[in-house]
């Protein structure tokens, strides 16, 4: 074999060996960018480990809690069931979210990505954090700003800011996580309203009343006192009844002093169907909350023993009309 020869096979070796190793290096390239990789990896193992999730926004806490068969409810709430769904649903969205790319690292840009402490003043951050059975944090971040079907975070207090694709339900008040009326009614069904002075002996009541549905009320009553009463009144208070949220619910038997719970009247609706729904004012603490009662068991034992406040406005609507004035 000659000199000239054998340097072109030498070079041609050198040739081939480096296209191999572009292909190898551009295969390699290529599994590192389609790879998905979790945010939180450990999640998918350890998430039947988890008892509390804490949502940090501004000065709102809400603390989902889990008892030993899974079942969620709201701490700030007294403990009422929350939407085990929704509850499910947010730790199925925290197990798949997949990292995108590296951001930055530098604090300064923490308020535009809205990643600066959830504690600062003005903050638009979320914190969220995942309590174990030990009562330790298994992982706790801070969501920022999203973009379209990504989002900013931070994970474990690092300064790393992480674009990460995914989405999170986490962006509602408490109400949220326990949105369901107290009553399914709806204001066209509603053909009887009573209002009944409970303080009173005997007690005097106040009757809406029409025989179809979308007819205008009429009314009597055996009140003594004066009222400003209109066929209106009946449709502010049926439209009330409609979508009834609460904002808060404590539990009676929790309450120290029961006696302390004076009760003012109540309001009886009756549906085309022959559904009765009903709520009882009840003064505490200074303010008006409610009992509920209905001829639907089913709701009873899941509404009973328990106190609801409802939107101020939502209460206004509710009350029996003006006394007049002489």
């Amino acid at each position: 074999m000659t000199k000239n020869n054998y340097r072109m096979y030498i070079l041609i070796f050198i040739a081939f060996f480096a296209v191999i190793s572009a292909v190898g290096i551009s295969c390699f390239s290529y599994n590192t960018s389609t790879q998905k990789i979790k945010l939180l990896p450990k999640l998918k193992v350890q998430k039947n480990n988890i008892i509390a999730i804490n949502i940090d926004h501004q000065d709102s806490v809400i603390t989902l809690i889990a008892d030993n068969n899974k079942n969620w409810f709201v701490g700030e709430m007294d403990g009422y069931p929350a939407i085990n769904q929704k509850v499910n649903n947010l730790i199925s969205s925290l197990e798949n979210l997949e990292l995108i790319e590296f951001k930055t690292d530098d604090p300064n840009k923490y308020p535009e990505l809205w990643l600066n402490d959830v504690n600062q003043k003005e903050s638009n951050a979320y914190r969220i954090s995942l309590v174990g059975k030990d009562g330790n944090i298994m992982d706790n971040i801070i969501v920022g700003k999203k973009q379209n079907d990504t989002i900013f975070i931070r994970k474990n207090n690092d300064p790393q800011v992480w674009l990460v694709k995914g989405s999170l339900d986490i962006y509602g008040d408490i109400t949220s996580w326990v949105e369901e009326p107290l009553f399914p009614v709806d204001e066209q069904q509603i053909l009887k309203i009573t209002l009944t002075d409970t303080t009173l002996n005997p007690e005097e009541e106040l009757v809406f009343f029409r025989t179809e549905k979308d007819k205008s009320f009429s009314f009597f009553a055996n009140t003594k006192m004066k009222l400003n009463v209109s066929p209106e009144d009946g449709n502010r208070i049926a439209n009330a009844f409609q979508n009834l949220i609460f904002i808060d619910a404590k539990l009676i038997q929790d309450i120290k002093n029961q006696d302390s719970l004076k009760t003012l009247f109540k309001i009886e609706v009756e549906t085309i169907n022959g559904d009765i729904f009903g709520l009882i004012f009840v003064y505490f603490n200074d303010e008006i909350w409610f009992q509920t009662f209905s001829s639907i068991n089913e709701l009873n034992q899941k509404q009973q023993g328990w106190l609801y406040k409802i939107n101020p406005k939502k209460l206004i609507a509710l009350l029996p009309p003006p006394v007049v004035q002489e």
